[in-house]
């Protein structure tokens, strides 16, 4: 055998030794199959089996009564990247909401909070189709308003784009809709894209990330890594930052489809910059649009410090004014 081609299959060896080892450490690290969420002694909602494992959602009703009325107009709350359906407790949403005369439906997307984590690519598309499996379980029919937080935001415009008549107002939060720079984005997509370290960051910064969620949770940082797997893929460059398509989706939902939207976002956001509303807002020019100073991405749900209180109790009555019709004052950047 001659040098060259010597060099040429120690290479291929190499490259296959260092594909199988990142599978089997991915495997052992991440885990495979269907993966249990948080410690679920603790979970206050439901549960209910759908395609791909237990979804834990919860209905805040009437008094805090956990069914559904059909008399009562209803909302749905939809967290973001890494957190849970907690958010909206904490943030006192689910209360707020149920006290002005709306029953409250949150659920925990898949890999995230209790719900459980498929062994599959994670997506904003995925996340909605379990949205539409739990409409079915639950036996849900009637038009209901939207609230998509972060990564939500994305989520609820597949979900309005796929199903419009089920859709009567949509709320975005601090949403992840609008595209991203790929200038930006490219250091998380070359960290993201080199075997052994994206599996290890996930692993030592997920749990600590979020709102609380993903503790003692391994479905979650395997959610994560699915995730960003997908969105810094290098074969789908426009999908970067999590927003992929969802910026023409949300076009169509306020062109073409004439849906009311609103939005909700902190000025000091340091996980989706508010200058990424800029674009949003060229679309959606008379959407309400209401800023909270000093708010970061997760000040709405910390109601332990004044600031919190303050923007918490902004963003609140802003969405029952927006919801009940009446004008909304836009606070403007």
């Amino acid at each position: 055998m001659s040098a060259p081609s010597s060099t040429f299959w120690y290479g291929v060896l190499a490259s296959f030794s260092v594909y199988m080892t990142h599978s089997i450490f991915t495997k052992l690290s991440l885990g495979s199959g269907r993966v249990r969420g948080q410690p679920r002694d603790k979970a206050t909602g439901q549960f209910v089996t759908l395609s791909y494992g237990e979804t834990h959602y919860r209905i805040h009703g009437a008094d805090g009564s956990p069914k559904l009325n059909p008399v009562r107009p209803l909302i749905i709350l939809v967290h973001g990247f890494a957190g849970s359906s907690n958010c909206w407790e904490v943030s006192l949403y689910n209360k707020t909401l149920s006290d002005a005369g709306y029953d409250v439906l949150s659920y925990d997307n898949w890999g995230h909070g209790y719900s459980e984590g498929p062994d599959c690519a994670y997506s904003a598309e995925l996340f909605s189709s379990q949205l539409a499996e739990l409409l079915v379980a639950l036996d849900i029919s009637k038009p209901f308003d939207l609230l998509g937080f972060s990564l939500g935001g994305a989520i609820v415009s597949v979900f309005a784009h796929r199903y419009p008549r089920r859709i009567k107002k949509i709320i975005y939060q601090a949403p992840s809709v609008a595209r991203g720079s790929k200038l930006k984005a490219l250091p998380l997509a070359l960290v993201s894209n080199i075997p052994f370290l994206r599996e290890l960051l996930c692993i030592l910064i997920i749990p600590h990330f979020g709102e609380g969620a993903n503790s003692d949770n391994s479905a979650v940082v395997r959610a994560a890594y699915r995730l960003i797997e997908t969105s810094t893929s290098f074969h789908n460059m426009n999908s970067w930052l999590l927003s992929g398509h969802s910026e023409d989706l949300f076009k169509d939902i306020v062109t073409v489809q004439r849906k009311e939207v609103m939005f909700l976002w902190g000025d000091s956001d340091n996980a989706v910059d508010i200058r990424e509303s800029k674009r949003l807002r060229e679309i959606a020019p008379d959407a309400p649009f209401v800023t909270a100073e000093g708010g970061d991405h997760m000040t709405f749900a910390e109601l332990d410090t004044e600031k919190g209180r303050r923007i918490g109790e902004l963003f609140r009555s802003s969405l029952i004014k927006y919801l009940k019709g009446e004008e909304v004052i836009n606070v403007e950047m």
